[in-house]
Protein backbone atom coordinates (compact mmCIF):
# COMPACT_ATOMS: atom_id res chain seq x y z
CA UNK A 1 0.00 0.00 0.00
CA UNK A 2 1.57 3.56 -0.95
CA UNK A 3 1.96 6.10 2.09
CA UNK A 4 -1.23 7.97 0.90
CA UNK A 5 -4.08 7.30 -0.60
CA UNK A 6 -5.72 10.72 -2.63
CA UNK A 7 -9.01 11.65 -2.17
CA UNK A 8 -10.04 9.94 -5.50
CA UNK A 9 -9.19 6.68 -4.06
CA UNK A 10 -11.60 7.12 -0.59
CA UNK A 11 -14.03 5.07 -0.67
CA UNK A 12 -16.28 3.38 2.09
CA UNK A 13 -14.70 0.32 2.49
CA UNK A 14 -10.95 1.39 1.89
CA UNK A 15 -8.30 1.19 4.42
CA UNK A 16 -8.00 -1.51 7.16
CA UNK A 17 -7.20 -0.92 11.31
CA UNK A 18 -4.32 -2.44 11.16
CA UNK A 19 -2.83 -0.59 8.23
CA UNK A 20 -3.58 3.79 8.80
CA UNK A 21 -6.42 5.80 10.02
CA UNK A 22 -8.40 8.16 8.36
CA UNK A 23 -8.41 11.87 9.17
CA UNK A 24 -11.16 14.55 8.72
CA UNK A 25 -10.95 18.25 7.37
CA UNK A 26 -11.29 20.98 10.07
CA UNK A 27 -13.61 22.85 7.49
CA UNK A 28 -16.22 19.97 7.88
CA UNK A 29 -15.90 19.15 11.92
CA UNK A 30 -16.46 22.99 11.79
CA UNK A 31 -20.29 22.43 9.07
CA UNK A 32 -20.72 19.15 11.29
CA UNK A 33 -20.73 21.35 14.60
CA UNK A 34 -22.65 23.83 13.27
CA UNK A 35 -25.26 21.33 12.32
CA UNK A 36 -28.69 21.60 14.62
CA UNK A 37 -28.77 18.21 15.27
CA UNK A 38 -25.01 16.48 15.48
CA UNK A 39 -23.61 20.15 16.90
CA UNK A 40 -25.63 19.89 20.11
CA UNK A 41 -24.17 16.07 21.03
CA UNK A 42 -21.40 14.72 22.36
CA UNK A 43 -19.47 11.16 21.18
CA UNK A 44 -21.03 8.89 23.32
CA UNK A 45 -24.10 10.57 22.27
CA UNK A 46 -22.92 10.29 17.87
CA UNK A 47 -21.93 6.75 18.98
CA UNK A 48 -25.21 6.00 20.26
CA UNK A 49 -26.89 6.93 17.36
CA UNK A 50 -24.62 5.72 14.83
CA UNK A 51 -24.74 2.25 16.78
CA UNK A 52 -29.08 2.22 16.52
CA UNK A 53 -28.21 2.88 12.83
CA UNK A 54 -25.86 0.01 12.44
CA UNK A 55 -28.36 -2.53 14.58
CA UNK A 56 -31.33 -1.57 13.32
CA UNK A 57 -33.12 1.03 11.43
CA UNK A 58 -31.04 0.88 8.40
CA UNK A 59 -27.41 -1.63 9.49
CA UNK A 60 -30.03 -4.33 8.79
CA UNK A 61 -28.64 -6.26 11.36
CA UNK A 62 -31.60 -6.03 13.75
CA UNK A 63 -31.01 -8.14 16.78
CA UNK A 64 -27.53 -8.65 16.35
CA UNK A 65 -24.81 -7.43 18.11
CA UNK A 66 -22.03 -5.21 16.78
CA UNK A 67 -19.24 -6.10 14.43
CA UNK A 68 -21.56 -8.66 12.75
CA UNK A 69 -20.82 -7.71 9.20
CA UNK A 70 -23.16 -5.00 9.22
CA UNK A 71 -22.06 -1.49 7.16
CA UNK A 72 -19.01 0.56 7.56
CA UNK A 73 -18.93 3.51 10.37
CA UNK A 74 -18.02 5.36 6.77
CA UNK A 75 -21.17 3.78 5.05
CA UNK A 76 -23.00 5.10 8.62
CA UNK A 77 -21.79 8.68 8.62
CA UNK A 78 -22.91 9.24 5.12
CA UNK A 79 -26.38 7.88 5.45
CA UNK A 80 -27.07 10.17 8.67
CA UNK A 81 -25.53 13.53 6.74
CA UNK A 82 -22.79 13.82 9.05
CA UNK A 83 -19.87 13.68 6.56
CA UNK A 84 -19.49 12.41 2.97
CA UNK A 85 -16.24 9.97 1.84
CA UNK A 86 -14.44 13.07 -0.17
CA UNK A 87 -14.16 14.67 3.64
CA UNK A 88 -11.39 12.44 4.45
CA UNK A 89 -8.06 11.63 3.40
CA UNK A 90 -6.05 7.85 4.20
CA UNK A 91 -2.70 8.09 5.75
CA UNK A 92 -0.80 4.61 6.51
CA UNK A 93 0.83 4.27 9.87
CA UNK A 94 4.32 3.95 8.12
CA UNK A 95 3.44 7.88 6.88
CA UNK A 96 1.90 9.53 10.23
CA UNK A 97 5.45 10.81 10.16
CA UNK A 98 5.49 12.52 7.15
CA UNK A 99 1.97 13.75 7.72
CA UNK A 100 1.20 17.43 9.11
CA UNK A 101 -2.02 16.94 11.30
CA UNK A 102 -3.74 17.61 14.34
CA UNK A 103 -5.68 15.62 17.08
CA UNK A 104 -7.26 16.56 19.93
CA UNK A 105 -7.92 14.80 23.36
CA UNK A 106 -11.35 15.58 24.96
CA UNK A 107 -13.92 14.46 27.01
CA UNK A 108 -16.69 11.98 25.27
CA UNK A 109 -19.33 12.17 28.15
CA UNK A 110 -19.98 16.14 28.29
CA UNK A 111 -18.17 17.91 25.73
CA UNK A 112 -20.69 18.72 22.80
CA UNK A 113 -19.07 19.66 19.46
CA UNK A 114 -20.44 23.24 19.03
CA UNK A 115 -18.78 24.07 21.89
CA UNK A 116 -15.40 22.35 21.19
CA UNK A 117 -15.11 23.82 17.55
CA UNK A 118 -16.36 27.41 19.34
CA UNK A 119 -13.59 26.73 22.31
CA UNK A 120 -10.90 26.42 19.26
CA UNK A 121 -12.09 29.08 16.75
CA UNK A 122 -11.88 31.32 20.18
CA UNK A 123 -7.72 30.72 20.24
CA UNK A 124 -5.15 33.51 18.89
CA UNK A 125 -4.29 33.42 15.48
CA UNK A 126 -0.75 32.36 16.88
CA UNK A 127 -2.22 29.19 18.39
CA UNK A 128 -4.39 28.16 15.02
CA UNK A 129 -1.79 26.40 12.90
CA UNK A 130 -3.47 23.41 12.83
CA UNK A 131 -6.97 24.82 12.38
CA UNK A 132 -6.59 26.07 8.86
CA UNK A 133 -10.04 24.82 7.22
CA UNK A 134 -8.24 21.74 4.78
CA UNK A 135 -6.27 21.00 8.31
CA UNK A 136 -6.66 17.17 8.61
CA UNK A 137 -7.38 15.99 12.09
CA UNK A 138 -7.45 12.53 13.34
CA UNK A 139 -10.33 12.37 15.72
CA UNK A 140 -11.36 9.05 17.35
CA UNK A 141 -15.18 9.51 17.25
CA UNK A 142 -15.25 9.63 13.55
CA UNK A 143 -11.85 8.34 12.11
CA UNK A 144 -11.46 5.12 14.34
CA UNK A 145 -14.56 2.21 12.82
CA UNK A 146 -16.18 1.95 15.84
CA UNK A 147 -17.93 -1.23 14.38
CA UNK A 148 -15.23 -3.09 12.57
CA UNK A 149 -14.06 -6.41 14.65
CA UNK A 150 -10.49 -5.03 14.48
CA UNK A 151 -10.26 -1.74 15.32
CA UNK A 152 -7.89 -3.01 18.35
CA UNK A 153 -5.39 -2.36 15.78
CA UNK A 154 -5.89 1.10 15.68
CA UNK A 155 -6.51 1.98 19.47
CA UNK A 156 -3.58 0.15 20.47
CA UNK A 157 -1.71 2.85 18.07
CA UNK A 158 -2.78 5.15 19.85
CA UNK A 159 0.66 6.66 21.49
CA UNK A 160 1.82 6.52 17.71
CA UNK A 161 -1.16 8.68 16.33
CA UNK A 162 -0.75 11.58 19.25
CA UNK A 163 3.18 11.32 19.14
CA UNK A 164 3.40 11.70 15.58
CA UNK A 165 0.89 14.89 15.15
CA UNK A 166 2.14 18.17 14.22
CA UNK A 167 -0.34 19.79 16.39
CA UNK A 168 -2.04 18.94 19.80
CA UNK A 169 -4.99 20.58 21.32
CA UNK A 170 -6.22 19.99 25.16
CA UNK A 171 -10.12 20.58 25.29
CA UNK A 172 -10.31 22.09 29.13
CA UNK A 173 -8.59 20.86 32.56
CA UNK A 174 -11.42 18.02 33.16
CA UNK A 175 -9.42 15.86 30.77
CA UNK A 176 -7.13 15.23 33.95
CA UNK A 177 -10.24 13.18 35.62
CA UNK A 178 -10.17 11.03 32.42
CA UNK A 179 -8.04 7.72 32.21
CA UNK A 180 -8.30 7.98 27.92
CA UNK A 181 -7.36 11.28 28.44
CA UNK A 182 -4.13 10.59 30.67
CA UNK A 183 -2.55 8.29 28.44
CA UNK A 184 -3.16 10.26 25.15
CA UNK A 185 -2.18 13.99 26.93
CA UNK A 186 1.50 11.74 27.91
CA UNK A 187 1.79 10.63 24.34
CA UNK A 188 2.65 13.64 23.04
CA UNK A 189 5.33 16.13 23.54
CA UNK A 190 4.87 18.96 25.90
CA UNK A 191 6.01 21.74 23.12
CA UNK A 192 3.16 20.98 21.08
CA UNK A 193 0.48 21.14 23.90
CA UNK A 194 -2.26 24.13 23.63
CA UNK A 195 -4.78 24.38 26.34
CA UNK A 196 -8.50 25.27 25.07
CA UNK A 197 -9.86 26.95 28.06
CA UNK A 198 -12.41 29.54 26.75
CA UNK A 199 -15.66 27.83 26.53
CA UNK A 200 -19.38 28.37 25.98
CA UNK A 201 -22.16 26.25 27.16
CA UNK A 202 -21.81 22.88 29.56
CA UNK A 203 -18.48 22.95 28.95
CA UNK A 204 -17.55 25.98 30.77
CA UNK A 205 -19.94 25.80 33.31
CA UNK A 206 -18.17 22.00 33.88
CA UNK A 207 -14.65 23.87 33.93
CA UNK A 208 -15.71 26.28 36.43
CA UNK A 209 -16.80 22.78 38.50
CA UNK A 210 -13.07 21.30 37.49
CA UNK A 211 -11.15 24.49 38.82
CA UNK A 212 -13.33 24.79 41.90
CA UNK A 213 -13.40 20.96 43.09
CA UNK A 214 -10.03 19.00 41.07
CA UNK A 215 -7.40 21.28 40.53
CA UNK A 216 -5.92 21.38 43.64
CA UNK A 217 -5.45 17.84 43.41
CA UNK A 218 -3.20 15.15 41.39
CA UNK A 219 -4.51 13.25 38.85
CA UNK A 220 -3.39 9.67 38.67
CA UNK A 221 -4.58 6.48 36.46
CA UNK A 222 -6.42 5.00 39.38
CA UNK A 223 -8.89 8.05 40.78
CA UNK A 224 -9.66 8.87 36.74
CA UNK A 225 -12.19 8.24 35.29
CA UNK A 226 -13.89 5.64 32.67
CA UNK A 227 -17.17 5.52 30.91
CA UNK A 228 -16.51 1.81 30.55
CA UNK A 229 -14.22 0.53 33.28
CA UNK A 230 -13.20 -2.41 30.80
CA UNK A 231 -11.60 0.17 28.90
CA UNK A 232 -9.42 0.60 31.97
CA UNK A 233 -6.99 -2.65 31.52
CA UNK A 234 -6.93 -1.42 27.48
CA UNK A 235 -5.45 1.75 28.85
CA UNK A 236 -3.06 -0.36 31.11
CA UNK A 237 -1.35 -2.28 28.86
CA UNK A 238 -0.57 0.94 26.94
CA UNK A 239 0.97 2.45 29.53
CA UNK A 240 2.87 -0.65 31.29
CA UNK A 241 4.03 -1.15 27.70
CA UNK A 242 5.96 2.67 28.09
CA UNK A 243 6.01 3.42 31.13
CA UNK A 244 6.69 -0.56 32.66
CA UNK A 245 4.42 0.35 36.04
CA UNK A 246 1.57 2.91 36.72
CA UNK A 247 3.86 4.71 39.47
CA UNK A 248 5.74 6.08 36.55
CA UNK A 249 3.04 7.35 34.63
CA UNK A 250 1.17 8.98 37.58
CA UNK A 251 4.80 10.52 37.81
CA UNK A 252 4.65 12.01 34.12
CA UNK A 253 0.77 12.86 34.88
CA UNK A 254 2.10 14.53 37.37
CA UNK A 255 4.66 16.49 36.21
CA UNK A 256 2.13 17.63 33.03
CA UNK A 257 -0.87 18.28 35.60
CA UNK A 258 1.23 20.73 37.58
CA UNK A 259 2.42 22.40 34.84
CA UNK A 260 -0.98 22.91 33.08
CA UNK A 261 -3.10 23.54 36.42
CA UNK A 262 -0.26 25.75 38.33
CA UNK A 263 -2.05 29.22 36.82
CA UNK A 264 -5.67 28.39 37.97
CA UNK A 265 -4.54 27.07 40.99
CA UNK A 266 -2.86 30.40 41.89
CA UNK A 267 -5.72 32.01 40.78
CA UNK A 268 -7.00 30.79 44.21
CA UNK A 269 -10.60 30.07 43.04
CA UNK A 270 -10.88 27.11 45.89
CA UNK A 271 -10.46 29.37 48.78
CA UNK A 272 -12.63 32.03 47.60
CA UNK A 273 -15.60 29.32 47.05
CA UNK A 274 -15.14 27.84 50.14
CA UNK A 275 -16.96 30.77 51.94
CA UNK A 276 -19.90 30.20 49.87
CA UNK A 277 -22.95 28.26 50.91
CA UNK A 278 -23.36 24.55 51.03
CA UNK A 279 -25.81 24.70 48.30
CA UNK A 280 -23.17 26.31 45.41
CA UNK A 281 -20.82 23.43 46.36
CA UNK A 282 -23.84 21.25 45.55
CA UNK A 283 -24.26 22.99 42.62
CA UNK A 284 -21.02 22.32 41.85
CA UNK A 285 -20.58 18.85 42.24
CA UNK A 286 -24.14 18.31 40.28
CA UNK A 287 -22.21 19.66 37.39
CA UNK A 288 -19.17 17.64 37.65
CA UNK A 289 -21.22 13.98 37.85
CA UNK A 290 -20.89 13.46 34.00
CA UNK A 291 -23.52 14.78 31.35
CA UNK A 292 -24.72 11.55 29.50
CA UNK A 293 -29.13 12.29 30.01
CA UNK A 294 -28.74 14.98 32.68
CA UNK A 295 -27.75 17.87 30.30
CA UNK A 296 -30.69 19.63 30.12
CA UNK A 297 -32.27 18.47 33.88
CA UNK A 298 -28.83 20.70 34.81
CA UNK A 299 -29.61 23.47 32.82
CA UNK A 300 -33.28 23.93 33.98
CA UNK A 301 -31.84 23.52 37.53
CA UNK A 302 -29.21 26.17 37.00
CA UNK A 303 -31.75 28.98 35.90
CA UNK A 304 -34.20 28.00 38.50
CA UNK A 305 -31.37 28.86 41.25
CA UNK A 306 -29.32 31.33 39.35
CA UNK A 307 -31.00 34.18 40.79
CA UNK A 308 -30.16 32.12 44.55
CA UNK A 309 -26.38 32.13 43.27
CA UNK A 310 -25.83 35.66 42.43
CA UNK A 311 -22.77 36.97 43.14
CA UNK A 312 -19.69 35.83 40.81
CA UNK A 313 -21.47 33.51 39.17
CA UNK A 314 -24.79 35.25 37.90
CA UNK A 315 -27.64 33.75 36.97
CA UNK A 316 -27.26 30.33 35.14
CA UNK A 317 -24.02 30.09 36.59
Amino acid sequence: MGALCTRSAVTAHAGHPKDGVWMVEFSKLKKLALDPQWGKMTSHEILARMQAFYTGEGGGRENKGLWSGGPSQMEIMQKLGMFTAHDFVWVTFEALHQKKYTVLTYTWADSPWEDIVDGLLKLPEEKCHGLSDGSPLWIDVFCLDQFHPEKMCTIMKSEDIYSCATYYYVIGLAIFDRVWCLAEICSVDDKKRVLVDEFKGFIERREKAYKVFKSESDPTFQDSKCAVETDREIVKTRIVGRFKDISNFDNKVKEISTSVLEPFRKVGVTCKLQSQSFLNRCVFLFLLKGRSGMRKKTDEFLLCLGGLLGGMYGPGL
